[in-house]
């Protein structure tokens, strides 16, 4: 088979974003199974494309045929899914496949339409339209660990306007770590430079030894902050703030539930 080596390379990737789709990891393998298995029959419906989006384009196609119906009835019947995977359920199908292939597997607008058969258009409203489920579904408590004033202050508005609950602001590390223990937040919003001239990693990672909870770092140089030791999984806003990127980046944590582990 073409791109044989290829998809074999790929296909940790497709297993996260199958099991996402249906809800648990046996019929998400079912699914990559019958993927391979027209793959192996030579149904590619576009040999010019990446082996990666072949692949993907191919079980979007599955999911969306009487296979993926059948799936998607038994994930509704399902009583033992995670957190993750009610959420995801409650998004309809096309939504939350462009979701998951936009937020989650890293393609792009226009990627995502050509794997769906969809115009950009259309999978951009599909986008808007699941970042707006996701924040209705996702209320939670936040705490801040910002060193500018301006900063904390327009993260504050953007969460309020979100329907969240800011439980407190804090500067520095100490603070920080001594008032989290006081109020147990939903996630963490953390600049990476504070104003004690320590740094919002190490305030987080102390912070972690305690609870488990889903952690967004703020930084100028992202760059810089993907090579260093830090909590993980690591979600990032940039500097300057837009606002629908912190929108995005904290609905996206709390919707998946990623907590941090701290650096050992």
């Amino acid at each position: 088979m073409k791109y044989s080596a290829e998809f074999i390379e790929l296909l940790p990737s497709l297993r996260r974003f199958s099991r996402a789709l249906t809800g648990n990891q046996n019929d998400g393998d079912e699914l990559v199974i019958k993927t391979l298995e027209q793959l192996s029959r030579g149904r590619m419906t576009d040999s010019s494309e990446s082996p990666r989006k072949i692949l993907f384009q191919q079980l979007a196609l599955l999911w969306n045929g009487p296979l993926g119906q059948l799936l998607q009835v038994r994930s509704h019947e399902s009583e033992s899914l995670r957190s993750v995977d009610r959420n995801l359920a409650k998004l309809t199908p096309f939504i939350r496949q462009v979701f998951l292939l936009v937020a989650m597997e890293g393609f792009s607008v226009t990627e995502a339409g050509t794997i769906l058969g969809k115009t950009v258009t259309e999978i951009s409203a599909a986008l808007q339209r699941a970042r707006e489920e996701i924040a209705a579904q996702v209320k939670s408590k936040v705490f801040i660990i910002a060193e500018e004033q301006l900063l904390a202050a327009k993260l504050e508005s953007l969460m309020n306007d979100l329907g969240h609950d800011v439980i407190a602001i804090e500067r520095t590390r100490e603070s920080a770590v001594t008032e989290v223990k006081q109020n147990h937040p939903g996630i963490i919003l953390a600049d990476v430079r504070l104003s004690d001239g320590s740094s919002g990693i190490d305030a987080v990672n102390d912070i972690l030894a305690d609870i488990e909870v889903p952690v967004v770092f703020i930084t100028a140089n992202p760059g810089r902050i993907l090579t260093v030791p830090k909590p993980e999984p690591t979600y990032l806003i940039t500097k300057p703030l837009k606002e629908d990127q912190v929108r995005a980046v904290v609905s996206q944590a709390l919707f998946l539930g990623d907590v941090a582990h701290r650096i050992p």
